[in-house]
């Protein structure tokens, strides 16, 4: 997978299956698909994401899907993690679907490092997190 910055705020995903995803903000919008198709949100999205979109897709024949085909896209193993950031060598395939990116990131944002202990205590609760959202892997000791 590769990622391309094409902008502020305006992103592709390049899959190793050849799909594109274009990405406005933070949101999945649109995509390059089985080699040959070009599709869009059938979502309503702001002026700004609108533009970038009619942008990204201008002089071509596009279908419009709904938003959850798109999400599905997003379904990937996302790269090989590896747990060295917290410690171990351990490596694990980690496959996350966009909603649970979402949640993942919605209950990691909402950890306090003052909640806990000490800082041990906050990386270990945050490895086990990882873990229930990691394919066979185990949070390193």
């Amino acid at each position: 997978m590769k990622i391309k910055q094409l902008a502020p705020n305006q992103t592709e995903i390049y899959k190793d299956d050849g799909t594109v995803i274009f990405i406005s903000y933070e949101t999945p919008v649109a995509a390059f698909v089985d080699g040959f198709k070009w599709i869009r949100s059938a979502e309503k999205y702001s002026q700004t994401t609108s533009r970038h979109i009619n942008k990204w897709l201008s002089g071509l024949n596009v279908e419009t899907v709904p938003q959850a085909q798109i999400d599905a896209l997003m379904t990937t193993p996302l790269a090989t993690r590896r747990w060295s950031a917290f410690g171990s060598t351990d490596i694990s395939i980690a496959t996350f679907t966009s909603d649970d990116y979402e949640r993942l990131t919605e209950i990691v944002g909402s950890l306090v490092i003052a909640q806990f202990d000490d800082q041990e205590a906050y990386r270990s609760t945050i490895n086990e997190l990882f873990g229930l959202y990691v394919d066979n892997a185990a949070p390193p000791h």
